[in-house]
């Protein structure tokens, strides 16, 4: 099932429903699975009652925003109760970066900014405009560059996004999303701990459990170097990794923010800074003969 209600709502009802009704099974089944617990029943009822309540809605009106975040939130509760289940598998496979050449000249093909995230918020690879939208992070002292480090431990955020309050929203979401995934994931939970104890804003949105993400949307920024943008992002998984995308940013034509994007590549080019993400995902630059 779709974590995004935004892009759920789209898809045809007979599909909605049909995911939805797997997903019910799944938590239904997980109260009398062996080795169920306390624990687990908690998480597979809550589960079985957000899809009940989303099936019975989504029929009545499959465009309704809040009954896909039922049917999304309910799905999560299943995550949660499959990864604590007692002899759950714990698949860790060895990590693998997603960054390879030809994925790399893709970016460097767009004539957008581009940059490559994984579900954990980190920054794995960028074109030059990608590079230059978010310069901020790549100044950082910690790396591979994280946004969710940036947006709640370095002041410059507050500057930089114009709806602040919405953008720590979202990323908490994503956070939340992640670690209902693989719980036991080391690097998740030490980057949710160490923004538990340096950040009590991020504290207290982590305590809402809000769990869906927006793959596509706007976001208004005020660059330091061009000024404010108003740009639409979407996402675009990578083959064979789900949880590692492709975020694009683009300006309406003929509006200042497309000027601004002008603005931006120009100013690129003026940098050109050296590479400053960590040799696990270093940055492969086409030949050209």
């Amino acid at each position: 099932m779709l974590r995004d209600p935004e892009l759920s709502v789209d898809l045809p009802l007979d599909i909605t429903r049909a995911s939805a009704v797997n997903e019910l099974a799944h938590c239904t089944g997980g109260v009398f699975a062996a080795g169920h617990s306390p624990l687990t029943d908690l998480l597979a009822v809550g589960g079985v009652r957000l899809l009940a309540t989303g099936l019975r809605r989504v029929a009545a009106d499959p465009a309704d925003l809040e009954t896909h975040v039922y049917l999304a939130e309910g799905a999560h509760l299943y995550d949660l109760a499959r990864n604590v289940a007692p002899g759950s598998p714990r698949r860790h496979p060895k990590r693998t970066s997603p960054i390879t050449a030809s994925a790399q000249q893709v970016l460097d093909s767009m004539s957008v900014p581009a940059v490559v995230q994984n579900g954990r918020l980190d920054l794995l690879a960028a074109n030059d405009l990608g590079r230059a939208l978010y310069a901020d992070l790549f100044t950082m002292a910690k790396q591979p560059p994280n946004f969710a480090r940036y947006v709640f431990l370095d002041p410059r955020a507050e500057d930089f996004y114009a709806d602040i309050d919405q953008t720590k929203n979202l990323l908490v979401a994503v956070l939340r999303a992640t670690a209902g995934r693989d719980p036991l994931d080391k690097q998740v939970t030490e980057l949710i701990g160490e923004l538990s104890t340096r950040s009590t804003d991020f504290s207290a949105r982590w305590a809402k459990h809000n769990v869906h993400r927006h793959s596509r949307g706007r976001k208004v920024i005020n660059h330091p170097a061009v000024g404010r943008m108003d740009l639409a992002y979407d996402d675009f998984t990578l083959p064979g990794d789900p949880h590692v995308s492709i975020t694009t940013y683009t300006a309406d034509p003929g509006t200042p923010s497309a000027d601004g994007l002008t603005l931006l590549a120009t100013w690129a080019d003026t940098q050109k800074q050296p590479q400053t993400i960590n040799d696990q995902v270093r940055r492969i630059r086409p030949r050209h003969p």
